[in-house]
């Protein structure tokens, strides 16, 4: 949760600070970087919390399937 917070955070308060247009390098350089970084990071934060519940939703509803063969098959097949 901390996490979230320090994205959001960062991303607002370097939003907040650009400035293209200043003579300041920490302004016109800086922030926009730190906003490119930000937003990165929150885009790569949101992929992989969709990507965490998604495989947690898919181990539990899913049966075992070591041993099965190549097709999925059982041991009624093949030749005697």
């Amino acid at each position: 949760m901390k996490s979230w917070i320090v994205i959001i955070a960062g991303l607002a308060a370097s939003w907040h600070y650009t400035d293209l247009a200043s003579d300041s390098g920490l302004y016109s350089t800086l922030m926009p970087l730190l906003v490119f970084f930000f937003l990165v990071a929150l885009l790569l934060k949101i992929v992989f919390s969709f990507a965490g519940q998604r495989a947690s939703n898919s181990d539990s509803n899913s049966h075992s399937h070591a041993d099965t063969g190549f097709f999925g098959g059982d041991d009624s097949g093949g030749c005697d």
